[in-house]
């Protein structure tokens, strides 16, 4: 999500109890993904994603940085907290 608006709403309406966490990543590795996506978006669209979510942090933040395993376990880990 780009936008505190959509978390608040997500809130409001979920009737059910959540977590939320923030996936972050440096913008080197968020180009470096997108190029090998089946269908890339560029790193013009990479870079714009970025300066978006990049400034909403809400919730836990998770090293995207790390191996995928390693990130689930990290937030079932926080889930069992």
């Amino acid at each position: 999500f780009y936008h505190r608006s959509q978390i608040s709403h997500l809130k409001r309406n979920l009737g059910c109890k959540f977590h939320v966490f923030t996936l972050n990543a440096p913008l080197e590795l968020c180009i470096r993904r997108d190029a090998r996506r089946k269908k890339p978006y560029g790193k013009a669209a990479a870079e714009t994603v970025y300066n978006l979510a990049s400034k909403l942090q809400i919730g836990e933040p998770i090293d995207a940085e790390k191996k995928p395993g390693d990130i689930v376990r990290g937030i079932l880990d926080s889930l069992h907290k």
